[in-house]
C-alpha cells in the first residue's frame, strides 16, 4: 500500500506540469492559472484540517504558514509555470528536482553542515545534469525557460532551508492548507490587478482547474502524507524521485515532447542526485 501510495503522489505531482500546459493552450493566463490551482485546493482541504482541529496550533505558527504561501511558495509556483511556458515540462520538472543539491549547498554554507564526500558527489553530478538537461541549441526562450526553471530549484531550496523549518510543528495537510489560502489570495489579487481573474467558460476548463488543485497539489500531498508512516521518510523521498521521470513520460505521451540523449543523461544524473542525497544527507 506504501508504494502505491507513493506512485500515486509521485504520478500527481507530474500531472501538474502537463495540466499546467493544457491550461495555457486553453488561454488562461498565469495568474489566473495559479489563482485558481490553490483556490481549488484550499477549498477542498478546508473540511480536512477543520476536521483535525486547526485550533490546536498557535495563531502565529498558522499565520507563518499563511505567508509562507503568500510569498515564498507564490514565487516558487510562478518561477515554476513561467518556466512552463518557455521549455518542456520534462526540462522544467527536471530542473527543478536540483534543489536537493541547493539545500545540501544552503546547509555547507548558511548552516555550516557537513558536506561529506557522498554529499559533495552528488551536488557535482546535479551540477553535470543541469549541464547537459539545459536544451542544447536551443532558442532564447527555451534557454531562458531552462534558467527560469533552474532558478525554481534554487527558490524551494531557500524556501526549505529557511521557511519549512519555521511550520514544522504543523502536520503536512494542514501546512498545505494554509498555504494554499496564502497563495491562492497572492495570486487571485494579482490576475485582479493585472485585467481580471478569467472564469472557466466551459466544462473542459472547469475539469483543467479543478484537476491543478486535486489531482497535482491535493491528492498527491495527502498520499506522500499517509505513505511516510508505512515506509518512512527516506524511503518516501528516494522513491518520490519518480516525478520528473513520469513528467517526462507524460510529457512525451501526452503533449509530443522528446528529450534529447544528452538531456535524458542530464535527468538520469539530477535524479541519482536526489537519491544519493536523501540516502546520505
Amino acid at each position: 500500500m506504501g508504494l502505491f501510495l507513493v506512485f500515486l503522489s509521485a504520478a500527481g505531482f507530474a500531472s501538474l506540469a502537463v495540466l499546467g500546459k493544457f491550461a495555457f493552450a486553453e488561454g488562461f493566463a498565469l495568474a489566473s492559472v495559479l489563482a485558481w490551482r490553490f483556490i481549488v485546493a484550499a477549498l477542498l482541504l478546508a473540511p480536512v484540517i477543520m476536521a483535525r482541529g486547526v485550533t490546536r496550533y498557535k495563531p502565529a505558527l498558522l499565520g507563518t504558514a499563511f505567508l509562507l504561501g503568500f510569498v515564498g511558495y507564490a514565487v516558487q509556483a510562478t518561477l515554476f509555470f513561467v518556466a512552463l511556458q518557455r521549455t518542456s515540462a520534462a526540462v522544467t520538472s527536471l530542473l527543478l528536482y536540483t534543489y536537493p543539491a541547493f539545500v545540501a549547498l544552503i546547509g555547507r554554507i548558511v548552516f555550516h553542515e557537513n558536506l561529506s564526500g557522498r554529499r559533495l558527489a552528488a551536488l557535482l553530478l546535479a551540477m553535470g545534469g543541469v549541464v547537459l538537461t539545459i536544451p542544447p541549441g536551443g532558442t532564447s526562450v527555451e534557454l531562458s525557460g531552462a534558467l527560469v526553471a533552474l532558478a525554481s530549484g534554487v527558490w524551494y531550496a531557500c524556501y526549505l532551508s529557511f521557511g519549512a523549518r519555521r511550520v514544522q510543528a504543523l502536520d503536512a495537510v494542514t501546512t498545505t492548507g494554509i498555504l494554499s489560502v496564502g497563495a491562492s489570495i497572492s495570486f487571485a489579487a494579482a490576475a485582479i490587478l493585472s485585467g481580471g481573474l478569467q472564469i472557466p467558460s466551459n466544462m473542459s476548463s472547469w475539469l483543467l482547474m479543478l484537476g491543478l488543485g486535486l489531482l497535482a497539489t491535493v491528492l498527491p500531498v495527502v498520499a506522500l502524507f499517509a505513505a511516510i508512516p508505512r515506509l518512512g521518510i527516506t524511503r518516501t523521498s528516494i522513491m518520490s524521485t519518480l516525478e520528473p521521470v513520469l513528467t517526462a513520460l507524460f510529457g512525451f505521451l501526452l503533449l509530443g515532447e522528446a528529450l534529447s540523449p544528452a538531456q535524458l543523461l542530464g535527468g538520469g544524473l539530477v535524479v541519482v542526485s536526489a537519491v544519493v542525497l536523501q540516502l546520505f544527507g
